[in-house]
């Protein structure tokens, strides 16, 4: 890292010393691309990609950003899950040059259409992973973390994620690729910069809700140790003339006190489960209802997406 960042550091500065910009006389200053920036936010395209963007990951949101630290929970070693991501690494470095030949033509957005729905559906094979890790997993005394799994559920796992990361990168290139296609050219830098910020903004909004929510649809017990199924009777939370029952563990918020009193803290009811059942359902829905306008978005001529149409502006000219 270190190296890199001396890389990094002096290649920049190369660039800001020796690269000179292009004199351009009709060249936009930032007021100005502002304006059109907002003149942009106004067309009704537009607004349409906005909506798309912003919804278009609530049916994902909980496998995407949840499964991973399930695995975890489930025993899954952090060090084993980081080592797993290792073979992925060349995968996902290869997968955009693979895929970008399908969404190099007019029409990405069938790449990304065609995709969604078996994207859907890997997101409950994931959630199978999970539980079956719940199952297979053994408990080793000597580990201070996580559980003992055989080979072939990490040949497994690494498998799922395999297929996962092909249908993820799709989508992830066909988007790219189509906010490439339909950016004016007039401010192209600043119109992909408002086109992937939704985009981002699309997927990290759910993943928020998503994280709150699965705590809320699960119920939660503190045991005697890792072995019992014995629960632990509520004792005072704090000592002293405040001193106040605990009369149910049933918030997370709880752990701490369960675990520093030598017990085990475990989740009984795991809403995890519920939410990508949910989100799933709620995903096809979505699908169903804009696959239309997604098809619509990806016919129209680019010039819908300009800020001035190049049409009018020649007639006028």
């Amino acid at each position: 890292m270190y190296f890199w960042g001396v890389v990094f550091l002096v290649v920049t500065t190369l660039v800001g010393i020796f690269k000179s910009e292009r004199n351009d006389e009709d060249e936009l200053g930032v007021l100005e691309t502002y304006q059109i920036l907002i003149k942009v936010m106004k067309k009704k395209m537009v607004l349409i990609f906005i909506v798309f963007a912003l919804t278009s990951r609530i049916g994902l949101c909980a496998v995407d950003n949840i499964t991973g630290l399930k695995l975890i929970e489930k025993g899954i070693p952090k060090e084993n899950l980081a080592l797993m991501a290792v073979p992925l690494t060349p995968i996902q470095i290869l997968l955009p040059l693979l895929i970008s030949k399908y969404t190099a033509g007019p029409r990405p957005m069938n790449v990304w259409v065609k995709v969604y729905i078996p994207r859907l559906i890997f997101g409950l094979l994931l959630s199978a992973l999970v539980f079956g890790s719940s199952q297979i997993g053994i408990y080793n005394p000597e580990r201070e973390s996580g559980l003992d799994f055989p080979i072939y559920w990490y040949v497994t796992i690494i498998f799922v994620y395999i297929l996962h990361q092909i249908i993820v990168y799709c989508t992830f290139v066909s988007i790219m690729a189509f906010n490439a296609k339909i950016s004016d050219p007039e401010i192209g830098g600043t119109y992909m910069t408002l086109l992937n910020t939704v985009t981002n903004l699309g997927g990290n909004w759910p993943a928020t809700v998503a994280l709150y929510f699965v705590d809320q649809l699960s119920e939660f017990n503190c045991f005697e140790n890792k072995n019992s199924d014995a629960q632990v009777a509520a004792f005072p939370e704090i000592e002293g003339e405040n001193a106040k029952l605990i009369d149910s563990w049933n918030d997370k918020s709880l752990k701490t006190n369960c675990t520093d009193n030598g017990y085990d803290f475990r989740t009984v009811k795991d809403g995890y489960y519920t939410e990508v059942l949910i989100t799933t359902i709620l995903g096809f829905i979505w699908i169903a209802y804009f696959k239309k306008y997604i098809f619509m978005m990806d016919a129209v001529e680019k010039e819908e997406w300009y800020a001035t149409n190049k049409k009018e502006k020649k007639g006028q000219d």
